[in-house]
């Protein structure tokens, strides 16, 4: 232990993590686009330049245990992502944005958006 070390008071020694405790995701955004999943929340989460939103969700199929997988459902066209438990589909509004790509990701309007194989689907849900 240095000199530093010793005379620095055991609370200041834990204010990094006291900070990353207190302080929630939002404050630590630095990039419109940028996401990352929460795991308190169990829930991804996106900063679209202004705001963090979560997804639109839809009802929780099937058991899962990796936390914070996601993939692609083709069967049901859309994204899933475990939330430790079960799988959850990431719901969305289908626009008239037309596309090709099967699965593709793209953000753009300040929203996550994936293509369906036929049209995007705009994947913005609610302000956290």
């Amino acid at each position: 232990m240095n000199v530093f070390e010793q005379k620095m008071p055991n609370a200041l020694k834990a204010l990094p993590l006291l900070l990353t405790i207190i302080l929630p995701y939002p404050a630590l955004a630095q990039n419109t686009g940028e996401m990352h999943y929460s795991t308190p929340d169990t829930r991804y989460e996106f900063f679209d330049g202004s705001n963090w939103y979560g997804f639109d969700l839809g009802i929780p199929l099937g058991v899962c245990t990796k936390e914070a997988e996601i993939e692609f459902d083709t069967l049901l066209s859309t994204y899933k992502y475990c939330n430790g438990a079960f799988w959850i589909p990431v719901a969305g509004t289908v626009t008239l944005s037309g596309c090709t790509k099967k699965g593709e990701v793209d953000f753009f309007n300040s929203a996550y958006h994936f293509c369906n194989g036929l049209l995007w689907v705009r994947m913005k849900g609610s302000l956290l």
